[in-house]
């Protein structure tokens, strides 16, 4: 969506070449899923060897007190709106008990680490289609900019609707203000020459 709306303010009627617009926005596409790919599978990676510190310094506390203060510091703040103090200290003592006999898996990536970045690559690549088919199939240059705006501003809506009907949030509110949203980040990245 920079590409096509960069182009519809930088350029005039005839100066816009479509095959530049698809050339760039498929590349750009490409490049931030290959980004987004890499940057997923650092953060998995990260994740697990979290997870291992963690379970480690459980099980190297000097007693029992010390060991739950850890995993009461790690819960605490997932579990204090939705739980009752009790409970949580039965939970905690109990994930005590249980990390002593624990072994953490080798942090390293896992094969469905791989199906998971690849499909980031493909989703992250693939959402330049909406943008470049207009510029395909239209003659005219800026009428195909307008309908692929048009698209993406679209397509922004139905991400936000959608999303809104698995929060719990209202769909509509949640639609338009992922446009809003959108259209703000893009003319951000406009002005700061993206």
């Amino acid at each position: 969506m920079t590409f096509t709306l960069a182009a519809s303010l930088l350029g005039r009627e005839g100066e816009i070449s479509p095959k530049s617009i698809v050339a760039a926005a498929i590349g750009c596409n490409i490049a931030w899923g290959s980004i987004d790919a890499a940057l997923y599978l650092l953060g998995r990676k990260t994740l697990r060897s979290y997870r291992t510190r963690f379970l480690r310094r459980v099980q190297l506390a000097r007693n029992e007190e010390d060991a739950r203060s850890a995993i009461r510091q790690e819960w605490e703040p997932i579990l204090a709106e939705t739980t009752r103090p009790e409970d949580r200290e039965r939970l905690y003592d109990a994930m005590r008990r249980l990390s002593l006999n624990a072994r953490p898996l080798p942090a390293g990536l896992r094969r469905g680490d791989l199906r998971g970045a690849a499909g980031i690559f493909l989703l992250v690549s693939a959402t330049s289609l909406p943008a470049i088919l207009p510029f395909l199939f239209l003659g005219n240059e800026w009428l195909a900019l307008r309908v692929s705006n048009f698209l993406l501003v679209a397509l922004l809506f139905v991400a936000g609707y959608r999303w809104a009907t698995i929060i719990d949030a209202d769909p509509w509110r949640t639609g338009l203000t992922l446009v809003a949203l959108g259209l703000a980040l893009v003319a951000i990245a406009i002005a700061l020459g993206g």
